[in-house]
């Protein structure tokens, strides 16, 4: 984490073995592991802990995922089991960000991380933040992009300032969204996104993202 925290003063003395986020990989019940299998998807459970990262809210490292195909990523999707999430999404088009979304989302509440998109994970509570997500299990997650820039297209700063970051360069202005729902793909707030794998064709389109529409 120590490349992409924005306080770099902060950084000079802070406790490195400080534990930031937890993760809980592939924690399908055994009952459904069978049909995950066939579908090629992952169930899994990030805690991130109510700590500040210097003047910095406490943050996931950020990542890209591999191509399904040239010109594709694989999506992901999450939902807010408790707490209040900031997720951060950011389009990387050749050389530059084309761009950079900031959706709210509150307990109960899903974010679709859409193809192509890069994503972090923010904390901006004293409450601890916990968040599920199912994703393919292709998936191949890259955070050098992130690592070289120093993290992601905007810090978010616990006095409430969000910045950009100068070693991107132009960015585009950031777009402050709320959550939202997407009835077409059976993905409603307050319904457990774990229910998902009673309805296999609901989650199909992480391992097949070129059946998905642009959402």
């Amino acid at each position: 984490m120590q490349s992409v925290v924005y306080d770099k003063n902060w950084l000079r003395t802070a406790d490195l073995d400080q534990a930031l986020y937890l993760m809980y990989r592939d924690c399908v019940l055994p009952e459904d592991r069978e049909i995950a299998q066939k579908l090629q998807v992952r169930y899994d459970i990030t805690v991130l802990l109510p700590v500040r990262l210097g003047r910095e809210h406490n943050k996931t490292k950020g990542h890209y995922h591999a191509e399904y195909q040239p010109g594709l990523r694989y999506p992901e999707l999450y939902q807010v089991l408790e707490g209040e999430a900031h997720v951060l999404l950011q389009k990387q088009s050749g050389d530059t960000v084309s761009d950079v979304v900031l959706v709210i989302a509150h307990e109960g509440e899903v974010v679709l991380v859409p193809p192509n998109y890069g994503h972090i994970t923010i904390n901006p509570t004293e409450k601890i933040l916990k968040m599920a997500n199912w994703v393919s299990t292709k998936v191949q997650s890259f955070y050098e992009p992130f690592e070289a820039k120093g993290g992601g297209a905007y810090f978010e700063l616990c006095d409430g300032q969000i910045i950009p970051n100068v070693r991107y360069g132009a960015l585009p202005s950031l777009r402050v969204l709320s959550a939202c729902e997407y009835p077409e793909l059976g993905l409603r707030h307050g319904k457990p996104i774990y229910e998902l794998i009673k309805t296999p064709e609901c989650l199909r389109f992480l391992s097949y993202p070129d059946e998905l529409h642009d959402p």
